[in-house]
């Protein structure tokens, strides 16, 4: 089991609407985020990420066509790349699974593939069901 400290928590409404930054959250098995606080999709998947991608995300020159519109639930203080499907992940006391949903990748339409550039959106993301429940605090908002 692979554990990461929690730094920054983002929540949405509905989806649309700007990420709301919170110190907590409950999170349900088999659910995903509580549903009075977040518009879940179907599959009650959270969406993981690194401080490495949002640190990225903010200082690289050439910006992806995901960038503006990609939003996280949670941002953790390692890396992720090496988590694979199954991978089981302690955030806080509760648990998620990595899932074999990956993040769409627009590769025809984006500035960063034209010129060659690699991007962490790649590696960087993570999605996973809640096989444990319970709080998670964020370091940091």
């Amino acid at each position: 089991m692979k554990q990461r400290s929690v730094l920054k928590i983002a929540l949405q409404k509905s989806k649309g609407e700007p990420s709301k930054y919170v110190n907590k959250i409950n999170l349900i098995e088999h659910l995903g985020i509580d549903p009075n606080f977040h518009d879940n999709n179907d599959d009650g998947l959270i969406v993981i990420v690194s401080l490495l991608l949002v640190d990225w995300i903010g200082i690289t020159d050439t910006k992806g066509l995901c960038f503006n519109r990609f939003k996280y639930n949670i941002c953790v203080e390692e890396s992720i790349a090496d988590f694979e499907v199954g991978d089981i992940i302690k955030l806080g006391d509760c648990l998620v699974e990595i899932s074999d949903k990956e993040k769409k990748c627009f590769f025809n339409e984006c500035d960063r593939s034209k010129i060659a550039e690699p991007c962490l959106l790649r590696s960087e993301v993570k999605f996973a069901k809640v096989v444990k429940g319970g709080i998670i605090f964020a370091k940091n908002i």
